[in-house]
């Protein structure tokens, strides 16, 4: 799988996705900056894609906001996140859609393959 790499315009989105849900809270910068425990500006400096966040400060303020760190990241991770989901719930059907001979069928050949695959390592 390819790396993602952060583009500037994640940022802004990232900044934008803080400000509309912080809004809708009616929770203000400094509120939200006090709850998560960094300087008075830097939710300023966040919102205005001026500063850049790390992991923990994204979880933190999405704590502090009541929603899930996902809401907070661009649609582009979104998307990816639903596409998967969506993926991997088929596989899971089909799966459930198979009986017993059949999944002990295919366990078997998913041993195999993975026997083989670790041989070339």
């Amino acid at each position: 799988m390819a790396e993602k790499v952060v583009e500037n315009q994640d940022i802004i989105e990232i900044g934008n996705n803080i400000q509309k849900i912080r809004k809708k809270n009616g929770i203000s910068q400094s509120v939200l900056a006090e709850k998560i425990d960094v300087a008075g500006n830097s939710i300023y400096r966040m919102e205005g894609a001026t500063t850049v966040m790390g992991v923990d400060k994204l979880i933190n303020i999405a704590d502090a906001l009541n929603t899930s760190p996902m809401d907070i990241l661009p649609a582009r991770f979104q998307r990816e996140r639903k596409s998967f989901t969506q993926e991997k719930a088929e596989q899971l059907q089909i799966w459930n859609d198979l009986n017993e001979g059949n999944r002990n069928i295919v366990l078997t050949m998913m041993r195999m393959l993975l026997t083989e695959q670790q041989k070339c390592f």
